[in-house]
């Protein structure tokens, strides 16, 4: 059986981690044909890559050279983490990182059959090609310069997990508002009978179109003021948006793959306000 010390551990945790970072982005930006840096956090590091392998490491010590072993204890493994993480990061930033909903063997979008029949495979993998030079490599690194460079990335790695913790809260705050003021715009909208209902794909037109309504209407006394806040509502509702385009957005850019139950529309919309952005050339933030 091996044995590992601590700051092993750590070493290969990140260097997983930046694996991972390397594949996801290289596969997503293949397929988006445009750069793309993967992952909640924003330095070159996808934990959830890290985590899986230091989950196989450890589940398969006792199996080494049982490559079915290994294969099946790798693949529950995995699975069970990412299950944990997608449902926990949910719960907390009411939005999925990544979302297998549309795969035909799925778990509430968190883990499939293909993803976790991936992970066996990489298991293997893993135990048998992948990881034996990267042991050697950091088996051969000083014993101080080893506990230097774990302790210098993993100050690094809490700092970009707490900035990036920050960047999705203040994502989540963000689109909770967008989903409310969307909510009394089309409440105003139905009390002036200008229309009772705008689908998301419509939104970013009829906000343009219902500012010079609003300015031809003719309104009594007592509607004036309906008006008068609607108005202000459409223009919260496009300061949030800029507020989101500022740099809230940057981990909802490094999964473009995102979604939400609760703020599907919200979600939905920024998505579609980012890409034509993108595609006007507008600067946004790294």
């Amino acid at each position: 059986m091996y044995t590992y010390k601590i700051y092993e551990w750590l070493l290969f945790f990140f260097f997983y981690c930046f694996f991972g970072w390397i594949f996801e982005s290289t596969v997503v930006s293949v397929s988006k044909r445009r750069f793309v840096n993967r992952g909640f956090l924003r330095g070159p590091l996808i934990p959830i890559y890290g985590e899986g392998a230091i989950m196989i490491l450890f589940m398969t010590l006792p199996v080494r050279e049982n490559i079915a072993l290994i294969f099946l204890m790798g693949m529950i493994g995995a699975t069970l983490l990412e299950l944990v993480i997608g449902a926990l990061m949910e719960s907390i930033f009411k939005v999925k990182y990544w979302d297998y909903s549309s795969h035909k063997i799925q778990y509430k979008g968190y883990i499939c059959m293909s993803s976790s029949l991936c992970w066996g495979a990489l298991s293997v993998l893993l135990i048998k090609v992948i990881h034996k030079p990267i042991e050697g490599l950091i088996f051969r690194l000083p014993k101080l310069a080893a506990i230097i460079l774990a302790i210098g990335i993993s100050i690094y790695f809490i700092y970009d997990t707490v900035v990036s913790i920050i960047d999705a809260w203040g994502m989540k705050k963000i689109l909770e508002m967008i989903t409310s003021a969307k909510e009394e715009m089309s409440d105003l909208l139905m009390q002036l009978e200008i229309k009772k209902e705008i689908t998301r794909e419509q939104w970013v037109v009829r906000k343009q179109e219902l500012k010079m309504r609003l300015e031809e209407l003719q309104l009594g006394p007592d509607r004036e003021p309906l008006r008068v806040r609607l108005k202000e509502a459409i223009a919260e509702h496009e300061v949030l948006e800029q507020k989101l385009n500022a740099g809230k957005d940057r981990i909802l850019r490094r999964n473009p793959s995102a979604s939400s139950k609760k703020f599907a529309d919200a979600l939905a919309s920024l998505k579609e306000y980012m890409e034509e952005n993108r595609k006007n050339g507008k600067n946004i933030s790294k």
